[in-house]
C-alpha cells in the first residue's frame, strides 16, 4: 500500500516539518537519507529521502527551512495529499483550480505556480501546458 503524505502549506509534508532539526528528520526516518549539495552555490548541505521523492532544506543552523516533494517516485510510489485531495495523476489545469480554491494569493513563477502567504507552491517543467502533469509540491515559511 502506497505511503500517503499530507501536505500542510507553511508547516509541513507528511512528517517532515519546518523547523525541524536535521538529527529529528533523521531519527524518526526509517527511509535511507542522502545528503547532497543541490548546487554549486549550495551553502548547506540538503537531505535527499530518494524513496519518498523528499527533499529536505536547511538555514544556516541546520533547521528545515524548506521541503520539495516529487510526484514521480520511482519505487515506493507514495501519495501526496492537501485537503484530503490526492495530487496523483493531477494535470496543471487541475492544479490551477485547486490554487484558486486554496487562496487567492497564487502567482505564476517560473515553473509553476506559489503562494508565499500560505507558503506554498507547486511545480511543472511544462507548466504553461494544461494537460502537463504535475511535478512536485513545495512547502516554506509564509511570509
Amino acid at each position: 500500500m502506497s505511503e500517503i503524505l499530507e501536505i500542510v502549506p507553511g508547516k509541513s509534508i507528511g512528517p517532515y516539518r519546518l523547523g525541524m532539526s536535521r538529527q529529528e528528520v533523521w531519527s524518526q526516518n526509517r527511509y535511507p537519507i542522502n545528503c547532497f549539495y543541490k548546487s554549486k552555490k549550495s551553502i548547506y548541505r540538503t537531505d535527499n529521502i530518494k524513496l519518498l521523492g523528499i527533499y529536505i532544506f536547511y538555514d544556516e543552523n541546520e533547521r528545515c527551512n524548506f521541503i520539495e516533494a516529487s510526484t514521480r517516485v520511482q519505487h515506493n510510489d507514495p501519495v501526496l495529499t492537501i485537503k484530503d485531495i490526492s495530487l496523483k495523476k493531477q494535470n496543471m489545469a487541475d492544479i490551477q483550480a485547486l490554487c484558486e480554491m486554496l487562496s487567492p494569493t497564487f502567482t505564476k513563477n517560473t515553473y509553476g505556480f506559489e503562494s508565499k502567504k500560505i507558503g506554498l507552491g507547486f511545480y511543472c517543467h511544462n507548466y504553461e501546458n494544461e494537460e502537463s502533469p504535475l511535478d512536485g509540491v513545495s512547502v516554506m515559511y509564509p511570509i
